[in-house]
């Protein structure tokens, strides 16, 4: 190796054209999405477990087309992965949780674990169509939060000029009832009644305009009417429903709007298609594509993930406490906008409301984190707190902005008691030493529980490239004294691999594959440099870290 010595990484950038990347100690691969060792076995593209009876239902459905194993020509029911598994408040579960699989087409959900396994509906098709319509996050029977319909492309290419949820949404009725109390759709309405067997001749323009005759010759009818809320079906909707293995209640629920042709730009190519919006979820048909893909399901589950802004986190340390903790996709992402430990932020979530969305405090904390309202706060000016990313993002900025006041390093247990108690905590408060006590014991506990998803494999034997990009670097006020302080507190709440230290030679990288105390060995130009990761990449920024990557 030839050694390199009181260089930084910023004279390295000006002499480096292009590095060859070759990891010193490797995460593990990424699991598929289907192992064959098991008939009920589904992994999200990470790695984590999906629910048995979630996975049977995949597996029976897109598992065939997902292995080859079968020849038929047909889109996804769901789709070719599951995209990922998380765990949520539901009021009226025993649990008081939901377990969720999400995928392309929508999301398969469990709302009572204790409930009978062998009925049709232990594991059922989450509305998501309805939601994004009506603008209504559902956590209970009678349990919403409510957020304005999403400018997402219903169908067709993002960023093209599209119709959105949101300009469909004054079209979704149930009964002559509007779904969504936006301004733009009236309280009522005069439903056109049952017209089996009539042509579909009605064009939806992207601005919400409809042209009743837009399509006189159409080759598509009625195919059935639902007297409950009022719509007619197209005959390529009710004829595909009727082929499928799952009763049409369960796989799309009830037709919300009327079918409607709208024209799209799908893969760059502009078509003219027949839609349709159901409660779970949005069919569509294209009368130009081959056999079997004519109808068609829209990605509804990507669109919903989209609206809600979850994400699935980069550090493969935090995958399991994203997945598997309530809410734990929204405080892991929140966590990492504000600079806060995410396993402490999910501590305080489950300590103060158990996930709760609609949790009330002693202390007139409201939410997921307890957040109290302060006006004087620019964490919670506006924020609707019943939301839970709103909420996320409020607490985790409001305890960021008290851990950089207290002396540091800080006293979380100090920290903790101001967040909860204000600027003179009261000891003698219970609610108040019962949350402080309690986030700081669920902490440790955390840790202790996902410690073993941090730890890194033996270092290889053999190195071989795996990315390569021009060189870029931090500014320089970050020195290797920020470097390794950085490090430390990454060590400090468990997210950095065991053992995790120093770099020798004072030399620090970023990758968002690794984890921070890995060590990574960088090849150009006939010059070999080991480095330690010393930081993330946070999550808002990896698309464009990736688009033109960097060692840092």
């Amino acid at each position: 190796m030839t050694v390199i010595t009181k260089i930084s990484l910023r004279a390295l950038a000006l002499r480096f054209a292009t590095l060859a990347l070759l990891a010193l100690a490797l995460l593990p691969a990424a699991a598929p999405a289907r192992a064959a060792s098991s008939p009920t076995q589904l992994q999200t593209a990470n790695g984590v477990p999906v629910d048995p009876a979630i996975a049977q239902i995949w597996l029976g459905s897109d598992g065939p087309l997902a292995d080859g194993s079968t020849s038929a020509s047909r889109g996804w029911l769901w789709g070719p992965e599951a995209v990922a598994t998380s765990v949520e408040h539901y009021q009226d579960s025993p649990s008081g949780l939901r377990t969720m699989a999400y995928f392309d087409k929508g999301r398969l959900d469990i709302l009572n674990p204790d409930g009978d396994a062998s009925s049709p509906w232990f594991v059922s098709g989450a509305a998501l169509v309805r939601e994004l319509l009506s603008g209504q996050i559902q956590f209970g029977t009678d349990a919403f939060v409510t957020r304005a319909a999403p400018a997402i492309a219903v169908v067709g290419d993002p960023g093209t000029d599209a119709l959105t949820y949101a300009n469909l949404a004054p079209f979704a009725y149930i009964g002559n009832q509007a779904l969504s109390a936006s301004s733009a759709a009236p309280a009522s309405v005069a439903l056109p009644g049952s017209r089996i067997g009539q042509r579909l001749t009605a064009l939806l323009s992207v601005d919400g305009r409809v042209e009743p005759e837009a399509m006189p010759d159409a080759p598509v009818v009625v195919g059935s009417y639902d007297e409950v809320t009022g719509h007619n079906i197209a005959s390529p909707f009710w004829d595909w429903s009727a082929s499928q293995r799952f009763p049409a209640a369960w796989l799309l629920g009830r037709p919300l709007t009327e079918p409607y042709w709208l024209d799209a730009t799908v893969l760059g190519t502009p078509k003219r298609v027949l839609m349709q919006a159901f409660e779970r979820r949005i069919l569509t048909w294209t009368p130009g594509n081959p056999a079997g893909w004519q109808v068609e399901s829209a990605n509804v589950g990507r669109d919903y993930r989209a609206w809600r802004g979850l994400t699935q986190p980069t550090d493969a340390g935090l995958v399991a406490l994203a997945s598997l903790e309530p809410s734990g996709e929204e405080l892991v992402a929140a966590a990492a906008d504000a600079g806060v430990d995410p396993f402490l932020l999910t501590a305080l979530a489950e300590t103060a409301s158990h996930g709760d969305p609609a949790a009330k405090l002693p202390n007139g904390g409201r939410g997921l984190l307890g957040v109290r309202a302060d006006e004087r706060d620019v964490a919670t000016q506006g924020v609707n707190l019943a939301d839970p990313t709103a909420n996320a993002q409020a607490g985790a900025r409001q305890l960021a902005r008290l851990a950089t006041a207290a002396p540091q390093p800080p006293d979380w247990r100090a920290v903790l008691a101001v967040y909860y108690g204000g600027a003179s905590p009261n000891w003698n408060d219970p609610s108040l030493a019962n949350t402080v006590n309690g986030t700081l014991g669920a902490w440790g506990e955390l840790l202790a529980a996902h410690t073993q998803r941090l730890t890194a494999p033996p270092m290889a034997e053999s190195l071989a490239p795996i990315d390569s990009g021009q060189a870029a670097f931090y500014a320089p006020s970050y020195g290797v004294d920020w470097w390794a302080r950085t490090l430390t507190n990454y060590a400090s709440w468990g997210g950095a691999v065991p053992g995790a230290s120093a770099d020798p030679n004072g030399y620090y990288c970023v990758h968002p594959s690794y984890i921070p105390g890995q060590r990574l060995r960088l090849i150009a130009n006939g010059v070999t440099l080991d480095c330690t990761i010393g930081d993330t990449v946070q999550t808002y920024d990896v698309a464009q870290w990736r688009a033109s990557w960097a060692i840092e």
